[in-house]
C-alpha cells in the first residue's frame, strides 16, 4: 500500500463544484434583450412589467453553468428567490437522514474522504525519511484533499484507535533554544 497514488477512479469519485458561468455586461444586455424580445418584458411566474418591479435571468433548469436561451427565462427578483427558497428546502428535505444524524459536517467529511485520505496517508509516510509529524500530516492532507484540517484530523483520530491502522508516538525534539515534544504517525507493526 506503500507509495500509492491517486487513479483516476479514485479522482472521479471525489465530489466536484460545479463551476458558474459568469457572464460579461454586455453578453447579459443581450441576452436580456433576446428574452424580452421573445417572451415579453414580464415576470415568467407572476406577469408583472417593468419599473414596478427589477427583472433578472433565471436559470429555468437551475444549472447555473448553462448559459442558452431555451433554458433562461425573466423573472422578478422576488419570484427568482422564492424559487430558488423552495428548491432549497425541497433539497433539505431530501437530504433529512444527513441531517438527522448527530455526526458535524466535517466528520460526515472525513468519513467520505477517508479512502483518498488512506491513499493520500500512506504515500506521505513512504516518502518521508525522518518520520512525519501529525502537524504536517493535518496540512499536506488538507492541501492534497481539499478540505481542513479538522477533517484530516479526524480521520487521524479515527486510525489511530487500537483497530486503526496508525501509530502515533512522541518524540523530544530541540531547536538549540527550547526542548518541543511532537507527535509522529507511523503505521502500526504488523504482527
Amino acid at each position: 500500500m506503500k507509495g500509492t497514488v491517486l487513479n483516476q477512479t479514485t479522482i472521479s469519485t471525489l465530489p466536484v463544484r460545479e463551476k458558474r458561468f459568469r457572464p460579461s455586461k454586455s453578453l447579459y444586455q443581450f441576452t436580456y434583450s433576446a428574452l424580452a424580445e421573445r417572451y415579453g418584458e414580464k415576470c415568467a411566474l407572476c406577469g408583472k412589467r417593468p419599473p414596478e418591479i427589477r427583472l433578472e435571468i433565471d436559470h429555468v433548469d437551475g444549472k447555473k453553468g448553462s448559459w442558452v436561451l431555451p433554458r433562461l427565462s425573466l423573472k422578478c427578483v422576488h419570484c427568482n428567490r422564492s424559487k430558488f427558497l423552495a428548491r432549497m428546502s425541497s433539497l433539505v428535505s431530501v437530504n433529512s437522514e444527513r441531517e438527522n444524524s448527530n455526526a458535524s459536517w466535517e466528520a460526515q467529511r472525513s468519513v467520505e474522504l477517508g479512502p483518498v485520505l488512506e491513499l493520500e496517508m500512506s504515500r506521505i509516510l513512504g516518502e518521508s525519511q525522518n518520520g512525519l509529524t501529525v502537524i504536517d500530516a493535518q496540512n499536506r492532507l488538507a492541501k492534497i484533499c481539499g478540505c481542513d484540517q479538522q477533517t484530516v484530523a479526524r480521520f487521524i483520530d479515527r486510525e489511530t484507535t487500537p483497530e486503526g491502522l496508525l501509530l502515533l508516538s512522541s518524540r523530544t525534539v530541540t531547536d538549540g533554544r527550547k526542548k518541543r515534544t511532537l507527535q509522529y504517525i507511523s503505521y502500526k507493526p504488523k504482527t
